[in-house]
């Protein structure tokens, strides 16, 4: 996601985005009712399951945010995605950030015991292809190449989404609850947006405010932007100054 990328500009590291290739909400809060969160206000105290680092980590952070709680308040255990269903029925965590794919499964385990609750607020997180500077210095042409084998797969897709479906449930060995959740919660084309720009704007003030960097100023993320192969293959999809 482009959440890692804006860790890496604080840092200064040269590295680009080429092309973001899906927009998601996919990501909740699972909560165990028998650990007493019976409501947000209920997380203070509690341990939270949440992959650090990842995109998840400030969907979390700003959801209690926006419901009058602050990440000192709660414990953060680090934990990736995968781990939410066995360790929410194991007790490693009271609450976890889970994608929509796993919510079917976390409720199996579960039972009625489980709370889930939307933490995006409405905020579209970013698939993105990024490469070294380096690397895009010497390989122009193979980074086109690229953009355009993921241009090709997105118009196969919109012409033809059952095969693409069942390619992808073929391939990933997903069931329908999880087909579903690709189905409703992503929005797969290739793009550079200026809504990039504004989400890892965000996302940095974020992290200024969280001491998650010890840098004090927003970088300026359109230098952490590669437009030319995706100007070459579909310039229309360009709309980053």
């Amino acid at each position: 996601a482009e959440f890692p990328i804006i860790a890496e500009a604080f840092r200064k590291n040269n590295i680009s985005i080429l092309a973001s290739v899906d927009r998601f909400d996919i990501v909740s809060l699972a909560t165990r009712k028998d650990k007493g969160i019976q409501n947000i206000a209920d997380l203070k105290g509690k341990r939270i399951g949440v992959p650090k680092g990842a995109v998840a980590e400030f969907y979390v952070g700003r959801f209690l945010d926006l419901n009058g709680l602050d990440l000192n308040e709660v414990t953060i255990v680090n934990l990736p995605f995968q781990a939410a269903v066995d360790a929410l029925p194991g007790g490693t965590a009271d609450a976890f950030a889970v994608r929509f794919k796993d919510i079917s499964l976390v409720n199996e385990r579960l039972g009625g015991n489980v709370s889930i609750w939307p933490c995006q607020n409405g905020q579209m997180g970013y698939d993105v292809l990024s490469a070294r500077n380096q690397w895009l210095a010497n390989h122009a042409e193979a980074a086109k190449k690229l953009i355009k084998t993921m241009e090709q797969a997105e118009s196969y897709m919109a012409s033809n989404p059952a095969e693409a479906r069942a390619i992808i449930q073929k391939r990933l060995k997903y069931g329908e609850a999880q087909m579903k959740a690709l189905d409703t919660q992503n929005a797969y084309s290739v793009t550079l947006d200026r809504s990039l720009i504004a989400a890892m704007e965000d996302e940095a003030r974020w992290m200024i405010k969280n001491n998650l960097t010890t840098e004090k100023t927003i970088p300026d993320m359109g230098k952490y932007i590669y437009k030319d192969a995706l100007k070459t293959v579909k310039p229309e999809a360009v709309n980053i100054n």
